[in-house]
């Protein structure tokens, strides 16, 4: 069904976009079913989000409902649950806590957990398993405050094997997307860094050495863009993720959509795919 702004461009003469899935070469795919057609079994698949945008849980969800309509089954790993909570994941999906009881023991709003919800369900009664795969909050909290090199060895326990900091690349992305450090330090951007990346190579860690089936990993945008963050991660690990970047058009013109869509001289492609919501204006 075709959104009113889509139809309105369509009106008018105008490029419609909403729901686009456009390639590096900036050419479009037919279809989302074309698109995971041609991914295989046990694939890695990266999704990115703005976190508060429904319309880009909404491709999430289609994303994960056509990869188990093909794959038969899939693995959910979340930014939004780390390792320590599977033990809440796995008593709610057992139906074992309400919503509420499950939400208390892991400190989320209603309002949040109803972006992941659908998704969850439809993963789990594929058969796949619903992961909790971040960083404990309270670990990437010391990095960020501290340092790796302040935090004891009982923190540092919950980072993974062969932990490395992200690339020179994504840093300085990292510091553009800081606002220049907002009067941080050097040695406190430095940390905050070593937490991003924390972040990055534990889901990573976390989602490889726990997925058995095809597994769609959910994220925000930042750690998925031109694969630095989190897919270079997952890269490092031995891995071949597929990456699909979320753009917001509805907050773009048409010119600075298109230049969104156009690989960064300096990065590379946006993505695999890059998957649109809304209209230009």
């Amino acid at each position: 069904m075709l959104s009113i702004l889509t139809v309105m461009a369509l009106s008018l003469g105008l490029q419609a976009w909403d729901g686009d899935i456009v390639l590096p070469d900036q050419s479009k795919a037919a279809s989302l079913s074309q698109v995971v057609g041609a991914i295989p079994k046990g694939s890695v698949v990266i999704i990115g989000e703005q976190h508060d945008l429904q319309a880009h849980h909404d491709k999430q969800r289609d994303l994960v409902t056509e990869v188990i309509a093909q794959h038969s089954r899939v693995d959910l790993a979340l930014e939004f649950f780390d390792f320590t909570q599977q033990c809440f994941l796995d008593d709610y999906l057992a139906g074992k806590v309400s919503d509420d009881e499950f939400l208390r023991a892991v400190k989320m709003k209603a309002d949040v957990f109803a972006f992941y919800k659908p998704m969850i369900w439809l993963a789990a009664k594929s058969g796949g398993q619903v992961l909790g795969v971040n960083l404990p909050r309270s670990i990437s909290g010391r990095i960020a405050k501290v340092g790796l090199q302040g935090l004891t060895s009982q923190e540092l326990s919950n980072l993974p094997p062969n932990f490395e900091l992200g690339s020179a690349l994504y840093k300085e992305r990292f510091i553009e997307a800081m606002g220049a450090g907002h009067g941080l330090t050097p040695n406190q951007m430095d940390n905050f860094f070593a937490a991003q990346s924390a972040w990055d190579d534990t889901m990573a860690y976390q989602s490889l050495s726990r997925a058995q089936s095809t597994l769609i990993q959910i994220v925000g945008n930042f750690h998925v863009e031109y694969k630095l963050g989190l897919p270079a991660r997952f890269s490092k690990r031995g891995a071949a993720p597929i990456v699909f970047a979320q753009v917001n058009a509805a907050v773009m013109t048409e010119a600075e959509l298109q230049e969104s869509l156009k690989p960064s001289s300096r990065y590379g492609n946006l993505g695999d795919y890059v998957w649109i919501s809304g209209e230009p204006h």
